[in-house]
């Protein structure tokens, strides 16, 4: 290394020394060439000897990290392709599966409607005949009631007619029957 440095230095003072009839004839000095190939030799031997191992380590592992990357970036670029023809897939599909959507939930709509209406007849069949079993159980109600005072009239005008028209002898005989049947049970 230090020759190396010693030949440029040794080369720049000659140019800078020269005679201007010197510099336009160069002249090689082959003894400077070949020291220079010497220098150049060590430099070589010295990074190959000591630095090779590290510097192919170094290589190496650059190499290694180069390749699980490239294996990365492959398998990342397949799964991307893989997602992108299914969204393709998924987007040349997807009017179709609007129209499955939309015909499905009218015909969930539908069947909602129907029951809905269903549902408001069958209240409607049971509010009438609850309506109609009301009446039935108000009319039965003043049918009794009627009948009742119809009776309580009767027996009424009956006992008026009968106090009015019964002497003491008839209410005796009345009063002796009414203790026999009820004496017989």
């Amino acid at each position: 290394m230090y020759l190396l440095l010693y030949w440029l230095q040794e080369a720049a003072e000659k140019a800078g020394h020269m005679a201007p009839e010197e510099a336009a004839e160069p002249s090689v000095n082959w003894l400077s060439v070949g020291l220079s190939w010497l220098n150049f030799g060590v430099l070589v031997f010295i990074l190959i000897r000591f630095g090779g191992p590290i510097i192919k380590e170094m290589l190496r592992n650059r190499h290694l990290t180069i390749k699980k990357d490239l294996d990365e970036a492959r398998a990342l670029r397949e799964q991307a392709e893989a997602r992108l023809k299914e969204y393709e897939g998924r987007l040349a599909n997807i009017e179709r599966e609007i129209a499955d959507i939309m015909t499905g939930i009218r015909k969930e709509a539908d069947a909602e409607a129907q029951r809905i209406v269903g549902a408001a007849h069958e209240a409607a069949t049971r509010m009438r005949k609850d309506a109609e079993f009301a009446i039935s159980q108000e009319g039965r109600r003043l049918e009794l009631e009627l009948r009742r005072e119809a009776a309580e009239l009767a027996i009424d005008t009956a006992r008026k007619l009968l106090s009015n028209k019964m002497t003491e002898a008839d209410q005796k005989k009345l009063a002796e029957t009414f203790v026999r049947e009820m004496a017989r049970g």
